[in-house]
């Protein structure tokens, strides 16, 4: 899935949890120093609740975004459905 799609205000789901394009931030890659964009998402902790930003490459092949706020990340851990 290609998420070229950067319009704002587009939403996606991602194991049952909802995301919403809330803007682009430039970015300039560490690797060779061109310049891109990011995706800016907003989400819900899957812990708390709490609204949470997350960033994607704009031209990214899948969407597999942090499914939890940075107080609650656990890497590697998964989100139990309750």
């Amino acid at each position: 899935m290609n998420t070229t799609n950067s319009e704002i205000g587009t939403t996606k789901t991602y194991k049952d949890q909802h995301y919403k394009l809330v803007g682009h931030e430039p970015y300039t890659r560490v690797s060779d120093g061109s310049k891109t964009s990011l995706a800016v998402w907003r989400s819900a902790c899957a812990t708390c609740g709490q609204p949470f930003v997350v960033r994607t490459p704009i031209r990214a092949r899948g969407f597999q975004p942090t499914r939890r706020c940075d107080l609650h990340k656990q890497r590697r851990v998964k989100v139990v459905p309750v």
